[in-house]
């Protein structure tokens, strides 16, 4: 029986991802695929750095795939 799945494939390729902060506490990220293979989504989580670790980390949203070439935004 072989599988289906090659180890080497990359599941999503991104073209560009860019973080920009809009005020203090406001970030807008956005990102482009160049492709989704086999894509459940994204997530986006937050997290809070405090002494030399992350902690509080929390779940944003789900983000649906969209498929290849698509651009993202939050």
């Amino acid at each position: 029986m072989t599988n289906a799945f090659n180890e080497d494939t990359t599941l999503v390729t991104l073209v560009e991802f860019i973080a920009m902060a809009l005020e203090e506490n406001e970030i807008i990220i956005e990102w482009q695929t160049a492709t989704e293979f086999n894509n459940a989504g994204f997530y986006i989580k937050r997290a809070i750095w405090k002494e030399s670790d992350f902690s509080n980390v929390v779940r944003l949203t789900e983000i649906a795939p969209k498929g290849d070439f698509s651009v993202y935004t939050y």
